[in-house]
């Protein structure tokens, strides 16, 4: 489906590479402006450069609320009111129950949690400001869904802390017009699970009901619908993109 996005500006976080940089292309070729923050001013720069005129490199680190606050104001003033907000931002840990510090645990409940609510709380008190009948779409996981298979407790927690804070900003915000959905990816063929080793990947795809990892593609395809005209009527959900890996009851 082609979709258009002109005189509409988009926030992602985490937007200077592997998923985030994806949804950005796709936003970007339907004729929106984009906003990408990174706490990573190397590569925001680079993602900047690549996808060219209307996309505009914000440094961020998420877990700062202050620092948030002031993003949003600069996304702003540079390109406009923000219309629809993807929360991709998140780091990913594979340690045992038994392993994980307390540092790490902070770490990840910090970036993947708290960073999704500072931002999500950000831009929806201007949106509400300013009227607009915003979309918001919150990056979980199927981790969030199932407690993980190859991933740390702390990164599953932090994945369906988003879904219950997706469920309760959806319902608190929907009376401005504004909704607010949340998409589980399963396992995407991605460096994170390259990383994992050969077997385990193999092992990953045997298990994949549709025979194979799903793609950034898979994930852009419904970001953009949720984040369409043809979704306003969709709030509140959990839209599961895992090739059948975990179905909802």
């Amino acid at each position: 489906m082609q979709y258009d996005f002109h005189n509409t500006v988009v926030m992602i976080t985490g937007g200077a590479q592997g998923l985030g940089y994806v949804l950005a292309g796709g936003f970007h070729s339907a004729g929106a402006k984009v906003a990408l923050v990174d706490v990573n001013e190397k590569k925001l720069k680079e993602a900047t450069e690549l996808l060219g005129r209307d996309v505009k490199p914000f440094v961020c680190d998420i877990t700062n609320s202050g620092a948030v606050v002031v993003a949003v104001k600069d996304i702003e003033r540079e390109l406009g009111p923000i219309h629809v907000l993807v929360n991709n931002a998140g780091v990913v840990s594979t340690e045992h129950l038994l392993d994980t510090s307390p540092e790490n645990w902070k770490k990840i409940i910090d970036v993947n949690l708290s960073g999704t609510f500072y931002c999500l709380q950000a831009v929806a008190k201007s949106m509400v400001k300013k009227e607009t009948k915003g979309r918001i779409i919150n990056i979980s996981s199927l981790a969030g869904r199932n407690g993980g298979i190859m991933v740390s407790p702390a990164y599953s927690a932090s994945k369906a802390g988003i879904l219950g804070l997706t469920k309760a900003a959806a319902r608190q915000l929907a009376p401005y017009g504004i909704t607010v959905n949340a998409i589980a990816p399963g396992s995407l063929d991605s460096e994170m699970i390259s990383s994992f080793g050969e077997e385990k990947v193999k092992a990953l795809r045997m298990g994949m009901p549709l025979g194979r990892l799903g793609s950034f593609q898979d994930v852009q395809a419904a970001v953009l619908f949720l984040a369409s005209p043809e979704a306003e009527f969709i709030d509140g959900v959990c839209l599961d993109v895992n090739g059948g890996q975990f179905m909802a009851p």
